[in-house]
């Protein structure tokens, strides 16, 4: 049987019901890179329109240490499902490990323009504002994340070294 005569087989009948997914993802977070690969291999040669399965495959990309290869799946997930938040966050994510900050700060503000509060958000656009020396922007970022999540401690870190960068301690 060939590759994807095999991929083609792992699906239920009747096409893609999230088992697969979710299937995949605990073996990502257990560790099991290579289960969770096989299994979001199968996803994206069957579910090529699926929004969900897409931006599963570009989060296996990041958490694997391929942000390039997260890129693909994330934009066309972010294409198909336009109005969907965390798909444009870990695109974020994505464009910053791959030294593109302005596009990581693009698709954080076009997340944060749908939905205002994602502390996360707003700590990693404090962040990227920092590195580029925008102080006074990343200050409010990390206020507003503190704001929505009082012990968030990668925000609180965030408004130490925008405060610090501003000379305001």
């Amino acid at each position: 049987m060939g590759e994807k005569k095999r991929r083609q087989s792992a699906l239920p009948a009747g096409g893609f019901d999230g088992r697969l997914l979710a299937r995949a993802l605990a073996a990502l977070e257990a560790g099991d890179r290579g289960s969770a690969a096989a299994a979001f291999g199968i996803l994206q040669a069957n579910l090529p329109q699926d929004a969900d399965a897409l931006h599963a495959i570009g989060v296996l990309g990041l958490r694997s240490g391929d942000p390039g290869g997260a890129l693909e799946p994330l934009s066309r997930a972010i294409a198909l499902n336009p109005r969907q938040p965390a798909y444009r966050c870990h695109l974020a994510i994505a464009y910053r490990s791959l030294g593109l900050p302005d596009r990581a700060v693009a698709e954080l503000e076009a997340a944060l323009a749908m939905d205002p509060a994602l502390a996360e958000a707003h700590s990693n656009l404090g962040n990227l504002l920092l590195e580029r020396g925008d102080n006074e922007a990343a200050e409010v970022s990390f206020a507003r994340a503190l704001a929505l999540r009082r012990d968030y401690p990668e925000a609180l870190t965030g408004q130490g070294d925008a405060t610090f960068a501003l000379g305001r301690c």
